[in-house]
């Protein structure tokens, strides 16, 4: 089973680049807040992670960073269930691929045809769940609760059903909910209707702290829903940086990083370590629709230390302008919900007004040219006259009508 992608988004929380005698990567403004570097188990650390490259229908040609979840499940890019560790492995590819700074390339190209929004929807929007046990819903109802009503506050026409009994064994085309201790938070990208669906949300570990609330499940409903890290976009670096250099390298136990090398130093990592490099890997492929702003306020996003040394950040701001967050995003924003609502067009009611009004309109108002030199020809064009033609007038009001209704967002 792969996993199907869509687009996510990182909310960022104020940056001020002011004057600091802090050692280097550490900002002055990141020791005043007590939230970076807390425990998340939305982002593991605690992991044996492992990087590889992978071929498959989906990603396509890419490095991933996966640990071994429950039930055998493969988790890549942090919290994202691939499948099955075995079908992980099956489309592991060798060769002479270079990994630098979050992108992978290759002499060789990928014929996979792909699209960065999810294609994998559920069906008539609504997801289906259930929990492993009685005990385990004892446990996770208000969080599940919590997190639906707030992807409820934006996206109303999603409906979540609940599937009985309850049972430990996975169920096509069915999100069986788990509570497993270490387990971290993730869940599979999409809708497969041959394949058990899994979220994990871990409320307890003694080997890291932290467990997942409403917040972070709200994240994981995301992916469920379609949506992928926003990080991970092509347009990264125009809005956020990845900052390697900062990366927790997690070497395995009698394994160090010898001085001055980094995450980013390439071969001279020693074996075993910076296996979460794979988890800021940007999507490159030519197919990917990577269309729209990069949303720095998305449910999607994570957070500005995600996976960092302690003190450091490994997603920074391009300009003061631009803030990240310092935790777990709590809500999806209106860029959430647009995109959502794009991939649910035939369920979602904005979209379907919108193309109930012919929006987004492709008219075109016709192009002046009343300084061409064929204005003086027998036969002028019709842009060598002054004015507004009614065509024009209609065009115009149209733009400004799918303007007013909202409708940009299904181009986007």
């Amino acid at each position: 089973m792969f996993p199907s992608f869509s687009t996510i988004i990182l909310s960022l929380v104020g940056l001020h680049l002011g004057l600091s005698s802090a050692a280097p990567g550490i900002y002055p403004w990141m020791m005043e807040r007590s939230s970076y570097n807390d425990a998340s188990p939305l982002c593991p650390t605690n992991k044996n992670a492992t990087i590889l490259t992978i071929n498959d229908e989906f990603y396509g040609l890419r490095n991933v960073t996966y640990f071994d979840g429950h039930n055998g499940l493969a988790v890549i890019d942090g919290d994202v269930i691939y499948g099955p560790v075995a079908s992980l492995l099956a489309n592991q590819v060798h060769g002479n691929g270079t990994y630098s700074n979050g992108t992978l390339s290759n002499g060789t190209e990928s014929h996979y045809k792909r699209a960065f929004s999810v294609k994998n929807t559920w069906p008539d929007a609504k997801i289906r769940y259930k929990f492993t046990s009685d005990q385990v819903q004892t446990t996770l109802q208000a969080i599940i609760d919590d997190a639906i009503n707030r992807w409820h506050a934006g996206a109303p026409y999603i409906t979540f059903e609940r599937v009985f009994p309850n049972s430990a064994d996975g169920m096509a085309g069915v999100l069986t909910i788990a509570a497993n201790d270490c387990g971290g938070c993730n869940a599979n990208i999409g809708y497969y209707p041959n394949s058990a669906l899994w979220m994990n949300l871990q409320q307890g570990c003694s080997n890291i702290g932290g467990w997942c609330g409403a917040s972070e499940a709200a994240h994981e409903f995301g992916h469920v829903l379609g949506l992928l890290h926003e990080h991970q976009r092509p347009n990264r670096e125009g809005t956020v940086h990845f900052q390697c250099e900062n990366l927790n390298p997690t070497c395995p136990n009698g394994v160090t990083m010898p001085p001055g090398v980094t995450c980013c130093s390439g071969a001279a990592i020693p074996a075993g370590c910076c296996g979460n490099l794979g988890n800021f890997n940007v999507l490159t492929a030519p197919n990917l629709d990577s269309r729209g702003i990069y949303d720095v306020n998305s449910i999607m996003e994570y957070r500005a230390d995600a996976f960092a040394l302690p003190g450091t950040l490994t997603i920074t701001p391009v300009n003061p302008n631009v803030i990240v967050p310092a935790s777990n995003v709590a809500n999806p924003d209106t860029i959430d919900f647009n995109r959502v609502c794009k991939m649910y067009g035939g369920n979602c009611p904005k979209a379907i007004e919108c193309r109930n009004l012919g929006c987004p309109t492709s008219c075109r108002p016709t192009l002046k040219c009343t300084n061409n030199p064929r204005c003086h020809s027998e036969f002028p064009p019709d842009c060598c006259f002054p004015g507004v033609d009614e065509g024009d007038l209609s065009c115009a009001a149209k733009k400004l009508q799918c303007a007013r209704k909202g409708c940009g967002f299904l181009n986007a």
